[in-house]
């Protein structure tokens, strides 16, 4: 049996699409072609946050490594580097996500956690 792969940006347009088909708005090809676009501006703006995240990261790397040197005269030890990119990673993530509940209008007793 040949196994077909899809992209899950390919599924949700063609359910929305298809959803589209079916209501008021099916014969507007300006909404299906909007729709069809929207996945590429996704996968556009996935992209774009991919490359700021590595180039942050890359950057704090730098900052601890010259910071290191200028206080202590050595680059810091791996697993002691590792432990601080991982606590700047989760308070990165954790602001991200306050912006995100912010921009929606969630307030904090509104969170689910």
């Amino acid at each position: 049996m040949r196994q077909i792969t899809l992209k899950l940006t390919d599924v949700a347009r063609e359910l929305i699409a298809s959803g589209l088909k079916g209501g008021i708005q099916a014969d507007n090809p300006l909404v299906i072609e909007y729709l069809e676009g929207f996945g590429n501006v996704l996968a556009g703006i996935h992209n774009e946050a991919a490359r700021s995240r590595y180039y942050s990261e890359l950057m704090t790397s730098y900052a601890v490594d010259i910071q290191n040197l200028m206080v202590e005269g050595k680059a810091a030890e791996k697993c002691a580097k590792q432990d601080l990119m991982g606590r700047f990673g989760a308070a990165s993530m954790q602001e991200a996500r306050e912006a995100w509940l912010r921009a929606l209008g969630v307030k904090p007793d509104q969170e689910t956690r």
